[in-house]
């Protein structure tokens, strides 16, 4: 009896090990300044699908001759070797500004786009990401504090209105609805009943 509890509970633990190896994904994302002839990794991305949990595993900035400049940004599919990204302002990278990098990923995990986005920092934060020349040397930030990554995930377009189905009365005919009446169509009779009254009231008060 407690083999086979054993074997049970390695094998659960074997189908979540598997389950988790499969649900896990990483990325590179390279940045490309026009007037580079290759590629720099700018950060490798590490997350998990479907929960969409994402981390920066690292992060290499670009330097500041690359920050008057448009810079590339994207990576290379597993499937192909062909480019997908977008381009941006080299001044996107400078350190007080904080930047996010969006992942558009599909219904089974692979990443199909790239985004990338770059705000002020808030004051305080900007203070203190200040290199240490104002007060001795301060470690690097660690590369999640540096870039932001959130994983969108692919939504479904609309749907097409189909009309509904045709039916056929016994004799296999169309059956159409009938055009609906307006107000005077369907009463037209009590306006006719009440200009023939008046015509008699006025005719019975001459006489």
């Amino acid at each position: 009896m407690q083999l086979h509890s054993f074997a049970f509970l390695s094998l659960c633990c074997l189908i979540a090990s598997t389950y988790a190896a499969d649900s896990e994904r990483a990325l590179s994302v390279y940045a490309w300044p026009l007037s580079s002839p290759t590629s720099q990794q700018l950060a490798k991305i590490s997350y998990d699908f479907p929960s969409l949990n994402a981390s920066v595993t690292s992060y290499d900035a670009i330097p500041p001759q690359g920050w008057n400049e448009l810079v590339r940004v994207g990576f290379y599919p597993s499937a192909a070797s062909r480019w997908r990204g977008i381009v941006t302002s080299g001044s996107n990278f400078a350190p007080d500004l904080e930047k996010k990098l969006t992942l558009h990923v599909d219904n089974e995990g692979e990443v199909y786009h790239v985004g990338y986005s770059a705000t002020q920092k808030p004051a305080a934060s900007a203070k203190n990401g200040k290199s240490g020349k104002d007060k001795g040397d301060k470690p690097a930030a660690p590369a999640g504090e540096e870039l932001k990554v959130e994983i969108v995930r692919q939504k479904a377009g609309p749907q097409p209105y189909l009309n509904k189905p045709v039916v056929l009365n016994p004799d296999g005919k169309v059956e159409s609805e009938e055009p609906q009446k307006s107000f005077l169509q369907k009463y037209w009779w009590a306006f006719a009943l009440f200009l023939l009254l008046q015509v008699v009231m006025g005719s019975g008060g001459k006489e």
